[in-house]
């Protein structure tokens, strides 16, 4: 059977309409994703150096008897972050994730690898899975206090908000293709 022109040309331009959309598509999905998880990494180092300011002025009015819990229950409500504050030792002081219970029995942080970085580079991140709650998440971390190092100041959010973002993408241009 003969196949028109036509046919021919109708084939030909779906074809290169396909491989344009595809094309597209694997060259914008990686760069958006990239772009979604710098803007926010920069937000979240932002609120972390004004929730460390927070905190050590919370510090100064309470000296030593600061409510850690509380501190940290509050920078992550206000923020929809998970806030955690760690003592020098690695000791977890505050957790927006746990209760003052579960604080006295959770593992020690010391061993973190954005705690030692916070410790010592003055600033700290990493992309890990959570043994705490079991989750893959983005930390960064600061160290705290006016006059000397009294602890680190961690923030925390869990991947599936960026892949949620990747997962409609990908939707949409499906859709669209």
């Amino acid at each position: 059977i003969k196949i028109r022109i036509h046919w021919k040309l109708t084939f030909i331009f779906c074809f290169v309409v396909i491989l344009a959309i595809s094309a597209g598509y694997f060259y914008l999905v990686p760069r958006l994703k990239s772009y979604v998880e710098n803007n926010i990494s920069n937000n979240i180092r932002h609120q972390l150096y004004l929730g460390k300011d927070f905190l050590e002025i919370s510090l100064i009015d309470k000296t030593n008897t600061a409510d850690f819990q509380a501190i940290a229950a509050k920078m992550g409500k206000v923020l929809d972050l998970r806030v955690t504050i760690i003592g020098l030792d690695g000791r977890v002081l505050g957790d927006t994730d746990l209760t003052r219970e579960q604080l006295m029995t959770v593992e020690n942080h010391a061993d973190r690898p954005e705690v030692k970085d916070a410790l010592k580079k003055a600033f700290g991140v990493s992309k890990r899975f959570s043994r705490t709650v079991k989750k893959n998440m983005l930390y960064m971390a600061l160290p705290f206090g006016k006059e000397k190092t009294e602890g680190i100041l961690r923030f925390s959010m869990f991947f599936y908000d960026i892949d949620l973002i990747e997962a409609k993408m990908r939707g949409t241009i499906g859709i669209a293709a």
